[in-house]
């Protein structure tokens, strides 16, 4: 059942990765790098591949406007464009660009932490900017690396005032790319993969497609499933010395009912086959119990956290 259960997981897991990449992704494709910005003669390149969105992260200190309080936050500052696919969901349904216009969409949990509300001003670089908003989710939120904080975000122009990115800062850009107004096929992302490789071969970016939206979290689900299965394999190995043991005290139990088998007549043969026969039985129920319910293990998670995993 376990084996079972982890393998209809894990590939129920990818299936949803795999239906849902271009929302997590929000794109058909996308290229990332530390550092360097896209400019240029580069930037034409990737515009060239289609409707492409902008973001930039990076980690920072948001403050209280008196300095009283401070914790770390994941910044994003998004362009225009943002999100190209799917939408970022903010407290009272408003649009995220208007918003934006107003100030920083801020994580609840940030909030809280600096005592904070919409309308208050959050210090983040050298400026102070209004809270517009509270933050419910973002698409890609999943794609980007390891995060130690919670999620502010702002518009690249606001970004650019806040004084934060200077050389040497560390700052992750992110270009989502679509290639045209329907899902891309296989093959058309196979020839975005070609194009991207020939016009940007020493560019240094790391490529990723809606196929595999997030490899890190591939790798982990990889991962997972290998621990699980061996943690599984050893279950059965336990198992299985039980099993020996419960047959052999059923069979001696059933030593009378042997000998007297024997004595009207059953061969050694005749009474091993019997005694197979009920063993393998039960041992068929179980296998077809642990296959139910190792399959049923997708539907259960979906059933109690269907709104967190993409199943």
């Amino acid at each position: 059942m376990v084996i079972t259960g982890v393998g209809a997981v894990s590939d129920a897991l990818r299936a949803g990765f795999e239906r849902q990449g271009e929302a997590i992704l929000g794109g058909d494709a996308t290229l990332a790098r530390t550092h360097v910005r896209a400019v240029g003669e580069e930037r034409a390149v990737i515009d060239a591949f289609g409707r492409v969105s902008e973001t930039a992260t990076m980690r920072t200190m948001a403050r209280r406007p008196d300095g009283s309080d401070q914790a770390l936050g994941e910044l994003k500052g998004v362009d225009a464009a943002y999100p190209l696919v799917g939408a970022v969901e903010v407290e009272g349904g408003k649009p995220l660009q208007e918003l934006l216009r107003e100030g920083a969409v801020v994580d609840p949990a940030l909030l809280e932490r600096l005592k904070l509300k919409v309308g208050d001003r959050i210090a983040l670089g050298s400026e102070q900017v209004p809270v517009a908003g509270v933050l419910k989710s973002e698409p890609d939120g999943i794609t980007d690396r390891l995060t130690y904080g919670p999620r502010i975000l702002v518009s690249e122009a606001t970004l650019d005032k806040l004084g934060l990115i200077k050389p040497g800062t560390l700052v992750r850009w992110r270009y989502a790319i679509k290639t045209n107004d329907t899902e891309a096929t296989d093959s058309e992302l196979g020839s975005l993969r070609e194009r991207i490789g020939t016009e940007l071969p020493e560019a240094g970016f790391t490529v990723a497609d809606r196929r595999d939206p997030s490899p890190q979290v591939s790798r982990t689900l990889d991962r997972l499933r290998q621990f699980l299965t061996f943690i599984g394999l050893t279950a059965l190995l336990v198992g299985g010395v039980g099993i020996a043991n419960a047959v052999a005290t059923f069979i001696d139990k059933r030593r009378k009912v042997i000998a007297t088998m024997k004595s009207i007549g059953a061969t050694s043969g005749m009474v091993l086959g019997i005694f197979l026969t009920q063993v393998m039985a039960v041992a068929a129920m179980g296998v077809v119990i642990g296959l139910l319910l190792g399959t049923l293990a997708p539907v259960v998670l979906d059933a109690l956290f269907g709104n967190m995993l993409p199943i």
